[in-house]
């Protein structure tokens, strides 16, 4: 019994190591980076250096202000995607929309900003839970 227990904690902490990032998402229409007010610096590197080896885009970040509660509350970023295509915001975090950037290599001009080629804000609403 204790070896089947220490098996599957060894499972499930491989899994967990080796999940997805949940705040990137790369396929070869879009990439999409969210920014959480729980975000580390450690996790805004990792996503850096992913980002520019998985999609050869530059990923950079400053002006990091926390709140009282030592978490993210505004952050600078700067994309270059490396085919002209790049920009720059700066990002209010909230507990209400998730944001961050979205970079779409199929854009298209449906009226909706975040369908451009590159989008840099408010990706989307989070789902709230009225308990």
């Amino acid at each position: 019994m204790k070896q089947l227990f220490i098996f599957t904690l060894f499972i499930c902490t491989v899994s967990f190591a080796s999940g997805k990032n949940k705040n990137l998402n790369i396929s070869k229409e879009r990439v999409e980076v969210i920014i959480t007010e729980t975000t580390t610096e450690g996790q805004l590197k990792k996503i850096k250096k992913t980002l520019k080896e998985e999609a050869n885009i530059d990923f950079n970040f400053k002006g990091i202000i926390v709140n009282s509660k030592n978490k993210i509350s505004e952050i600078t970023v700067e994309i270059d995607s490396n085919d002209g295509v790049k920009g720059s915001g700066r990002l209010i975090i909230s507990n209400i929309y998730n944001v961050g950037f979205i970079r779409n290599y199929k854009s298209q001009d449906n009226g909706d900003p975040r369908e451009k080629a590159l989008f840099i804000g408010n990706i989307s609403e989070k789902k709230i839970k009225l308990d």
